[in-house]
């Protein structure tokens, strides 16, 4: 007799659409007696189990292939922790997928999936995994961290921070294991950034820097370490930004991750904007081309630079290459390059606030904190230039409230 195995044979029916009717009539066994099957009220033989998968034309193996499924399931959990290439241990878990529907490490096997669609950038929708809530009984605790964990990850790719946050905090009422509390630490920190609630972030980061320093994940602790960066600039402690995106771009050279190095030179030269150290920008700009590959991001960078540094002209021409080289820009990204065009160029005032003032609705309704800042700083500088003292003195209001609240 077989235990705890009614909940995968109610998986594989809803999944394929059948009714408890169908069932029975395929396999004589009542329609009662499969339902307290299904809710786990009843026992069934191995004899029923192959009756029952038969119907669904799902294999049944005699082989205990249980064992090493768990094997191979623990080498990529291994390799999603440290941030190796998962596609061969991948490719070993989707081989069980003739016979796992027929096992109870079926609901791991989803997770596997869950996971590796998240870390190779798929999109997803949350209802796709939903599902999983009702079989936890199949995962032990880290693993259904790990499940809310990444129902985050895609929230947060999907724009939806505060769900994103929701999730993480469900992973958190789940006991995990060092690796699966350090990735909620660190994953939580980033909606919380965006927020503003920059002391809560820092925290969380810092409490996943540690997990990470005592396993000696080096790629999760450089990633950890950029984040904590970012807070620091936020937060206007410039130095120690700048300190810890260096040591970053360094780590993750040596690390061969490219996206990493562009994304910490992004950060870097985003922290000189806002810390006003417009020659470094400067110093930096052949290096950052070549690197972020004349991204749409950096020419903005180089052209408010030039333009604070009262060169027009390379401010003009790189705002242009700014506007060229766009590609899959943020809302807010696309709208500021445009605003900043025409606050560079011989247009109204009455359109240059116009433009602005759209940027800065833009990001007020995605709550990006320190684009807020910039975006109300830029205005306060538009108000001064046309002597609207009125204007000027509200946005100063307003970015004195941003101060307080950065503290």
């Amino acid at each position: 007799m077989i235990n705890n195995f009614g909940g995968i044979i109610k998986l594989n029916r809803i999944q394929q659409g059948l009714t408890l009717d169908y069932i029975s009539y395929k396999t004589g066994i009542s329609k009662s007696q499969i339902s307290r099957i299904e809710r786990n009220k009843e026992q069934i033989t191995f004899e029923n189990v192959v009756k029952i998968f038969s119907v669904m034309n799902i294999e049944v193996s005699n082989e205990n292939f249980e064992t090493q499924f768990e094997k191979d399931f623990q080498t990529f959990y291994s390799d999603v922790v440290y941030v190796k290439d998962i596609e061969n241990s991948y490719k070993v878990i989707r081989s069980y997928s003739d016979k796992i529907k027929s096992s109870l490490s079926y609901i791991k096997y989803l997770l596997c999936e869950l996971i590796y669609m998240v870390m190779k950038g798929y999109s997803q929708k949350i209802e796709t995994y939903l599902f999983i809530e009702k079989y936890f009984e199949y995962l032990e605790s880290y693993q259904i961290q790990l499940f809310y964990d990444y129902l985050g990850v895609i929230s947060y790719g999907n724009k939806l921070y505060k769900e994103s946050y929701n999730y993480y905090n469900q992973a958190f009422s789940y006991r995990g294991n060092d690796y699966s509390n350090a990735m909620v630490y660190f994953h939580r920190s980033i909606p919380l950034t965006i927020f503003g609630e920059l002391s809560d972030a820092l925290e969380c980061a810092i409490q996943a820097r540690d997990i990470f320093t005592k396993t000696v994940n080096i790629k999760r602790l450089t990633s950890v370490n950029f984040q904590i960066a970012v807070i620091y600039s936020m937060n206007g402690h410039f130095k120690q930004s700048e300190k810890l995106n260096l040591a970053c771009i360094e780590a993750f050279n040596n690390l061969g991750m490219v996206k990493e190095v562009e994304d910490t030179y992004n950060n870097l030269i985003w922290g000189y904007v806002r810390s006003r150290e417009f020659d470094k920008i400067i110093d930096l700009e052949n290096k950052a081309l070549d690197i972020m590959h004349h991204d749409h991001c950096i020419c903005f960078y180089l052209s408010y630079a030039y333009y604070k540094l009262q060169n027009k002209k390379k401010a003009s021409e790189y705002i242009r290459k700014a506007k060229v080289q766009m590609n899959n820009p943020t809302e807010y990204m696309k709208a500021m390059i445009n605003a900043f065009q025409v606050y560079l160029s011989k247009s109204s005032d009455e359109r240059k606030e116009k433009q602005l003032l759209k940027v800065h609705q833009i990001t007020k309704e995605t709550r990006q904190y320190d684009l807020e800042v910039f975006t109300m700083e830029l205005l306060r500088e538009f108000y001064q230039s046309v002597h609207n003292t009125e204007k000027e003195y509200e946005c100063m209001e307003k970015l004195i409230q941003y101060y307080k609240k950065r503290r």
